[in-house]
């Protein structure tokens, strides 16, 4: 019976997802339009992309990084303590950023937060069939503006980001 009711979704899931699924003239002229460098090349960064790396140890402040909640980012003050991470590339540099350190008095809003979760699960594709296709569909447009990342501005961003975090050789 239950192998029945999961080919049953499986079946509805597909039928869903291929009419919803674009025409590949458009995927591929959208492609074209995306490798071709001039497409994004003025582009203002995204809202989502707050934090400079090139500034990263440049100037007293450094980043702060925060904890995120029931779906909110905490204040800064909602956690006492924090670690400072040093610059790996230039230790006589100021520090990269201030992480939260969360200490088991500060416990309680996480463990209230894993408590209001069902024990289903909150995407759990049998009882919420729509929000598995939107989210299958945020992943499929995900990977399919993977080109954005290509982009100069984005590309040295990551590149720097991730240089920063693990420390190599720049050529």
């Amino acid at each position: 019976m239950i192998h029945r009711v999961m080919h049953n979704r499986s079946n509805q899931l597909r039928t869903l997802l291929l009419k919803s699924s674009s025409h590949p003239r458009k995927k591929t002229a959208f492609l074209a339009r995306c490798t071709n460098k001039s497409f994004f090349s003025t582009a203002p960064p995204p809202d989502w992309a707050t934090l400079d790396p090139s500034l990263l140890g440049t100037t007293s402040t450094p980043h702060y990084v925060q904890n995120l909640v029931s779906g909110s980012w905490q204040d800064k003050d909602a956690i006492k303590q924090t670690l400072s991470i040093p610059n790996p590339m230039d230790k006589s540099s100021y520090d990269l950023c201030l992480v939260p350190d969360t200490q088991v008095s500060e416990l309680s809003p996480f463990i209230d937060s894993m408590k209001n979760v069902p024990k289903s699960g909150l995407h759990n594709p049998l009882k919420n069939v729509e929000r598995y296709l939107y989210l299958g569909e945020v992943t499929r447009r995900v990977s399919f503006l993977h080109c954005l990342i290509r982009t100069l501005y984005l590309w040295q961003d990551f590149i720097s980001l991730v240089f920063h975090i693990m420390v190599t050789f720049f050529s």
